[in-house]
């Protein structure tokens, strides 16, 4: 490479520049640190007051419960950080992302955490086995915290992205700290049902800090969301009513299995019905966030244009 292009590399440090970078990155390292703190003491907490089976329970439970957010937050903090750093001083573009992705991890993430649920009973006994039926109560529990903190997973990589991960920081720690604290005190009187309760005040106080900063880093960041929503709630309520009757009327193993399957057919049927009829585009938004799940939409009847811009375009396509 050398002989084609002669230009050897210079070591320069640039103090400016390594002094932003070190600003920006503390925060960030404080933001891992909090969340690895926050679930190593809660851990301790559940094994110190509860034993080593109660902390079994909780984590099996953690594992099934958080399965929706982890691999959809997966998505959206590797796509979205880019684009809000991309964005920065176009707050118009920058807010139809935020709403996109809202809108998008909506869609996917409320359909699958409320199933999960309705279906905890079938899936901790008839799947994972009877000697799990404990988990059940706690799997519930954990799988609503996923709905409760929806605004905050896109919070975070839109503050990270726009050069405020203070802020970020700042849920983290609010929201690990008292999940914790509330988990030492309730662990004890309330078993690990009390442990995993901690997580919704926890997380709602987190959300509450992720309004006022998302506020205040786009202009009404919140308005219009209330239009695509309403569908998706009646969408996401007729496919959690057909997956409890159909696990209800199936025994065994075939029933969370077959009532899984058939809510998420009632949910993307419902959801298609509704987009053509109303016009919301709610599918190209689904498509913008996970580009790859066009094929599976367009199968179910989705309708969107050729070519939605993914939000990793947004830059160059205008989102």
């Amino acid at each position: 490479s050398y002989v084609v292009a002669p230009v050897m590399p210079r070591l320069r440090l640039r103090g400016a520049e390594a002094g932003h970078l070190a600003r920006y990155g503390r925060w960030i390292l404080v933001t891992a640190w909090a969340a690895l703190a926050g679930r190593t003491l809660l851990q301790l907490g559940i094994s110190r007051q509860l034993g080593a089976a109660a902390l079994g329970v909780y984590f099996m439970a953690g594992k099934l419960a958080f399965l929706p957010a982890d691999v959809s937050n997966q998505v959206v903090g590797s796509v979205a950080f880019p684009v809000f750093a991309k964005l920065q001083g176009d707050v118009e573009r920058g807010r139809r992302v935020f709403r996109t992705a809202v809108v998008g991890l909506t869609a996917l993430v409320v359909p699958a955490s409320l199933l999960i649920v309705v279906l905890a009973p079938s899936l901790a006994v008839d799947v994972l086995g009877e000697q799990w039926e404990p988990a059940v109560p706690v799997i519930r529990i954990l799988a609503l915290v996923n709905v409760i903190g929806i605004l905050g997973d896109v919070a975070v990589p839109l503050l990270q992205g726009s050069g405020r991960p203070d802020r970020s920081a700042w849920m983290e720690i609010v929201q690990y700290g008292l999940l914790v604290g509330l988990a030492w005190v309730l662990a004890e009187p309330y078993g690990v049902e009390g442990a995993a309760a901690a997580w919704l005040p926890a997380v709602f106080v987190s959300q509450l800090l992720a309004v006022r900063f998302v506020r205040g880093a786009l202009p009404r960041p919140f308005a219009g969301l209330g239009a695509p929503l309403v569908p998706i709630g009646a969408a996401t309520a007729l496919a959690v009513g057909a997956a409890a009757a159909i696990d209800a009327a199936i025994p065994g193993l075939a029933g969370p299995l077959v009532a899984g399957a058939a809510g998420g057919l009632v949910m993307l049927v419902v959801v298609a019905v509704l987009d053509r009829e109303t016009g919301m585009g709610l599918a190209t938004t689904v498509v913008r966030l996970f580009p790859a799940a066009a094929p599976v939409l367009r199968t179910f009847g989705f309708s969107f244009e050729d070519d939605p811009a993914p939000i990793d375009r947004a830059d160059a396509r205008g989102l």
